[in-house]
């Protein structure tokens, strides 16, 4: 079994490398986006809904993501 004092520490660890890869990921969404070179399909529908429903990109996905992580 594993040392539960080193548990907090790897989830830090991991939680820091999880922040950092959504944000890479938002870059180059952003970056594709606003280049008008096309993005992913996920992001394309984001896109698409959030124009329907009158929000802001960053606001619909986030609340889509967290819908989807439950």
């Amino acid at each position: 079994m594993a040392d539960s004092g080193t548990m907090p520490g790897k989830f830090v660890a991991r939680l820091v490398w999880v922040v950092i890869g959504v944000l890479v990921i938002g870059l180059g969404s952003g970056l594709l986006k606003a280049i008008n070179v096309g993005v992913d399909p996920y992001t394309a529908a984001n896109i698409g809904i959030s124009n329907l429903i009158g929000w802001d990109l960053g606001s619909y996905q986030l609340l889509s993501n967290l819908v989807l992580a439950r």
